[in-house]
């Protein structure tokens, strides 16, 4: 009997020392009963760090630039079939607005430029897309971009050949354009920044055949001869050139 009661006796006290192991609260670190609590992964470390790091710069959704600088433009640099103008290479200010939406590196959207020539003034819209690669508030980055180029009407210095009953305003340039560009900008605060670029470009160039004057029919006839032998009456043209610019820029970040 006395060994049966020792045996009791062993077993409620075996079965309290369980129940309280298993009920004993977390220590600090984070393990049960003093059990160690495995170190953090390195992985698990940089992003803690990364996570408590501020770079300065919000995240980016939308973002919008204008920009200032200078432009040559060579019409006809590599090839010309009837192009007639006088002044096919000029130099000016340009001056752009660009808007679009930004996916971490990438970004796209949509700029609109006027390249203010001494011959004529040349209109731009293009697509555009860059990989931007950022080092703090440093943002580095290259685009591709094209579009359509028009022109307004061109002057009479830049046409080859003087067109009798002033023609002239009806003589344009319309085509497409395809580049490069780099450029660095700096984050002058989370939503500003202050940039500087420079690009290259291929120009596809063409000028329609002019049309008639509507008072063709009521200029005398030796001005009419004279109409009919211009060339921009006669033929339309067409051309490959190249254009590069560089500029400075202001863009705003949402």
């Amino acid at each position: 009997m006395k060994l049966a009661s020792y045996m009791v006796s062993a077993a409620i006290l075996l079965g309290a020392k369980v129940a309280s192991a298993q009920t004993a609260p977390p220590t600090d670190n984070g393990g049960w009963n003093g059990a160690q609590a495995p170190a953090p992964s390195a992985t698990e470390q940089r992003l803690n760090e990364s996570e408590s790091k501020d770079s300065g710069r919000a995240l980016e959704l939308v973002w919008a630039r204008a920009e200032a600088g200078g432009t040559y433009i060579n019409m006809t640099s590599f090839s010309q079939q009837n192009m007639d103008l006088k002044q096919d290479a000029a130099g000016g200010p340009n001056y752009s607005v660009a808007a679009g939406v930004r996916l971490v590196m990438l970004t796209l959207g949509v700029r609109a430029k006027l390249n203010q020539l001494s011959a004529l003034n040349l209109w731009q819209v293009n697509g555009v897309a860059g990989v931007h690669i950022p080092a703090g508030d440093w943002d580095p980055n290259i685009t591709v971009y094209g579009g359509y180029s028009f022109s307004g009407k061109l002057s009479a210095d830049s046409l080859k050949t003087a067109t009798a009953g002033e023609p002239t305003k009806d003589v344009t340039v319309t085509g497409f354009n395809a580049g490069v560009g780099i450029a660095v900008d700096y984050y002058i605060a989370k939503m500003i920044s202050l940039g500087a670029g420079v690009n290259g470009e291929a120009l596809f160039l063409k000028r329609e055949k002019t049309p008639l004057p509507a008072e063709f029919s009521l200029l005398p006839q030796a001005q009419q001869d004279a109409i009919k032998a211009s060339p921009y009456y006669q033929n339309s043209g067409s051309s490959v050139g190249y254009g590069i610019s560089g500029g400075l820029r202001l863009g705003v970040h949402f």
